[in-house]
């Protein structure tokens, strides 16, 4: 290869550093526990981007809906809209959400626990 060649191919790479890492700064790692009757049903972990719906399923006797989105206005909290559907009920908590630490919420025999981790700042898969 020549010199140009290698050139553009490092100029390549740093834009998509670039392009990547402002992704990042707008995704969530979500982490959910679903419990009913004091029995956990699931404990689904999502990749959420900022401002849009995220949905995960789970089906048969313990199934479950969740959905949710978040967003957040700085780097300290996240506001997440919720919606839970599990054993025979639908709750729909709006959490405003220390970033890193675990918030719950219980209506009835029902709760549902979130930790909302800045992708920016996470360990998780996918990081370079």
């Amino acid at each position: 290869m020549d010199r140009t060649t290698i050139t553009g191919f490092l100029f390549c790479a740093v834009l998509l550093s670039f392009a990547f890492n402002a992704q990042a700064a707008n995704d969530y790692m979500v982490s959910a526990t679903i419990i009913s009757k004091g029995e956990v049903l699931g404990t689904p972990s999502m990749l959420v981007t900022k401002g849009k719906k995220a949905v995960t399923r789970s089906g048969g006797d313990k199934g479950y809906e969740l959905s949710l989105t978040v967003t957040s206005d700085n780097d300290n909290t996240a506001f997440a809209e919720t919606r839970l559907t599990a054993a025979g009920r639908t709750i729909e908590p709006k959490l405003t959400i220390i970033v890193g630490e675990q918030s719950s919420v219980k209506d009835g025999e029902l709760e549902l626990k979130l930790k909302i981790e800045d992708r920016s700042e996470s360990d998780s898969f996918m990081q370079p």
